[in-house]
């Protein structure tokens, strides 16, 4: 399965206009443009792809604001492993079915 990175919130969006994929891990503080607007304007595009925020803010001030955006989940920095596959696919698993 091919990954790819971007360095900034523009180039996550160039990446999804030209490219499919099954899950999208958003960090919080991109530069440039940040991952809540990054994200409001992905949907804009693709309202299926689950968007997985990745924060190290604490979920009590953040969680509201990631769900407006319309990412599907969230995992607070620094994460459990196991913890974090389960995130992954439980979403991985909801964008199948």
């Amino acid at each position: 399965m091919p990954i790819d990175v971007a360095e900034d919130g523009f180039t996550a969006l160039e990446l999804v206009k030209t490219n499919e994929y099954d899950l999208i891990l958003m960090d919080i503080n991109m530069p440039r443009i940040d991952g809540i607007e990054t994200t409001k304007r992905i949907r804009l595009m693709n309202k299926k792809t689950p968007i997985i925020a990745l924060t190290a803010v604490e979920e009590d001030q953040i969680k509201d604001k990631i769900h407006e955006a319309g990412m599907n989940d969230f995992i607070i920095k620094p994460y459990d492993l196991a913890e974090f596959h389960q995130i992954v696919l439980k979403n991985l698993y909801k964008n199948i079915i």
